[in-house]
């Protein structure tokens, strides 16, 4: 693959967006955010079905996580209180 340089002309205020958007989403240049969200919306527009497909895949994949993330909280916080309940009536023997 051969790479080509494309200049571009932005505001300074775009820029700066950029460049905040580069680092929160750790991004090593404002170039590698700008050729992420190319090929992000090149991807999009060149098969929005696939495209629209694999974002719900995602979506889904991330709710997943969340909801399995949230009930391993609740077993933990309940063990916690088990263990808590164990505890003083240990201490409250005579």
């Amino acid at each position: 693959m051969t790479d080509i340089m494309v200049t571009i002309r932005l505001p300074a205020s775009l820029l700066e967006e950029l460049k905040v958007l580069a680092k929160r989403n750790h991004y090593s240049t404002v170039s590698d955010a700008i050729r992420s969200m190319l090929r992000q919306k090149w991807e999009e527009n060149s098969d929005p079905l696939k495209y629209q497909l694999s974002h719900i895949t995602g979506l889904i994949h991330q709710e997943l996580r969340s909801s399995i993330a949230k009930r391993s909280e609740q077993r933990i916080v309940e063990e916690m209180k088990k263990v808590q309940e164990k505890i003083r009536d240990e201490l409250n023997k005579p």
